[in-house]
C-alpha cells in the first residue's frame, strides 16, 4: 500500500467519464464490453492509452501505445 502511494496514480470515478460511455460503447462495446469504461476514460482525458489489448487497435480516434513504444 505504501509503495502504491508513491506512484503518480489517480482514481477517477465513473461520474468523471460518464458522458463518454455512450461513445465508448459505440466504438468498442461490440468487440469487448469490458473495455468500455477504460475507453470512456481515455476519451474524457483525451490521453493516450498504454495497452497490449489488441481490441483497442480497432478503435479510431485514440492514440494507442504499446510497451515497445515506451521503452
Amino acid at each position: 500500500e505504501y509503495a502504491l502511494s508513491l506512484l503518480p496514480l489517480h482514481y477517477y470515478s465513473k461520474e468523471f467519464y460518464k458522458d463518454n460511455l455512450k461513445k465508448a460503447e459505440e466504438l468498442i462495446g461490440s468487440i469487448d464490453k469490458k473495455d468500455v469504461d477504460i475507453l470512456a476514460l481515455v476519451l474524457r482525458l483525451e490521453a493516450p492509452l498504454w495497452s497490449e489489448d489488441r481490441d483497442f487497435e480497432k478503435v479510431e480516434g485514440i492514440t494507442l501505445l504499446k510497451t515497445k513504444d515506451i521503452i
